[in-house]
């Protein structure tokens, strides 16, 4: 329970972290019983008794006979489960008939097999109980991507045996399986660390938008033969899909099955025809679950809707760069906003002071204002250092500061061409202009013709 080693250098090794793990859990049980004098080191001793002369532990010795495989297998069903990764990890092992190790070095057939050991694939992603292992999650979406079946979490060994069985019977072997899952493998690595250039600005507004439910989908793309021009419109179509479903606050809660039904038609189709095949199917729905929100629907949620309240920072930041970066014209210096930018309220959410209702306004005046004032139109993006420096100031302060220190057009445009009067008709007309923007840089399927 103690010693004089020290874990310098060890900080990774899983046994250092598991001890270090039990130490704490034992202060924080310990902490609990200093209440009453003896109380705790009568706990420490009743502790020390448990672990020394209580806690047993089942060694395994197997024969030259035996299959280490089948018998880690059985032992899912005792204790602690393991994970989906551990178990299919076995069972390819078992299949290809491989040790897993070799002299405590990771032999090259094991590394050819399943390269997915290092901290990367390890480290676990998510929320609350929906934190898993990020290889945990990979393997539902390479699952989902060959079974064509809306993949449920933590059914992922049960849906590898039956593909890897209906891979047998196709003449297939553990080594296509295994050659399969590490290649689209790579290319999942690329997409959610956003390596890859080509689809970079695709990649940064996905992961802003947390859309999982799209990876099986990018994966049959990228791992396709789609030529280039296809791709871009593919993916210009799913971003323009997406952001307006987002901006108009519609549910992502069908978009499993809906997704993976769409792979199901590009894979019956000529590679060529990826683009076509996309857009006419999302052009089809109709209801609200699935349907790709039009202009007027658009236009709807950027003049009425108080979007700082119903988009999270980022969904927004995300909206108002991308029409940044669609009024930088080709003789800009870039045409990339900056990073970390964030939010400003032209007309401050504390607006009493210094922007006063005009004369005779009536009872419905301050909320109508509360309202307003998170609208996108009185919004814009600022670096940190002007946003604190204008915080509430009046509109005419907040003009000039813009215009002495913001080189975004967005804030070009409010400065050189905002009205004299910052108020609630100056933001619903800045929203429909704002929402011009962005359906140029979003466009309704209409407005997307296939790659020729």
């Amino acid at each position: 329970m103690t010693n004089d080693l020290s874990a310098s250098g060890h900080e990774g090794d899983l046994i250092v972290q598991a001890h270090n793990y039990f130490k704490g859990q034992a202060k924080q049980w310990l902490d609990g019983f200093s209440g009453t004098a003896g109380d705790r080191d009568r706990a420490a001793e009743a502790l020390e008794d448990a672990v020394r002369t209580k806690l047993q532990l089942v060694v395994i010795d197997l024969g030259s006979a035996d299959n280490p495989h089948v018998i880690f297998g059985t032992l899912n069903a005792r204790g602690t489960p393991l994970l989906q990764s551990d178990m299919i990890k076995n069972q390819i092992l078992h299949d290809a008939n491989i040790q897993a190790y070799e002299e405590s070095n990771i032999s090259p057939e094991l590394q050819a097999l399943w390269p997915f050991d290092d901290d990367w694939w390890t480290g676990k992603v998510g929320r609350g109980f929906q934190r898993r292992q990020r290889i945990d999650l990979y393997l539902n979406h390479w699952l989902t991507l060959r079974s064509r079946k809306d993949m449920k979490a933590y059914g992922e060994f049960g849906a590898f045996e039956e593909h890897a069985n209906s891979r047998k019977k196709e003449g297939k072997t553990i080594y296509d399986a295994a050659r399969d899952m590490r290649e689209i493998g790579d290319i999942y690595r690329d997409v959610e660390t956003e390596q890859r250039e080509d689809i970079a600005k695709f990649l940064e507004r996905r992961n802003v938008m947390s859309v999982g439910a799209i990876t099986p989908l990018l994966l049959w793309l990228l791992s396709s033969d789609v030529p280039k021009p296809v791709l871009a419109n593919c993916l210009k179509a799913l971003e323009s899909f997406l952001v307006r479903r987002v901006v108009c606050a519609y549910s992502a809660r069908s978009y499993g099955r809906f997704f993976v039904d769409l792979i199901a038609k590009l894979d019956a189709a000529p590679e060529d025809d990826a683009d076509k095949i996309l857009l006419s199917y999302l052009a089809e729905r109709t209801a609200q679950a699935t349907k790709w929100p039009d202009d007027s629907e658009l236009r709807d949620k950027f003049v009425t809707a108080p979007l700082y309240r119903s988009l999270t920072p980022g969904r927004l930041g995300m909206v108002l760069t991308g029409i940044e970066e669609q009024l930088r014209t080709e003789r800009a210096e870039t045409q990339e906003a900056p990073h970390d930018l964030h939010i400003e309220h032209i007309m401050p959410q504390e607006w009493h002071a210094n922007w006063p209702l005009p004369d005779g306004s009536d009872s419905e005046a301050i909320p109508h204002r509360d309202r307003t004032i998170h609208m996108i139109g009185n919004l814009t993006l600022v670096n940190n250092r002007l946003n604190s420096a204008m915080s509430h100031a009046p509109w005419d302060i907040k003009r000039k500061k813009l215009a002495d220190h913001s080189v975004l057009f967005l804030n070009k445009e409010l400065v050189n061409e905002g009205p004299q009067v910052w108020d609630e008709t100056a933001i619903e007309e800045r929203a429909r202009w704002l929402c011009e923007k962005a359906i140029k840089v979003w466009p309704h399927y209409d407005d997307i013709d296939a790659a020729r």
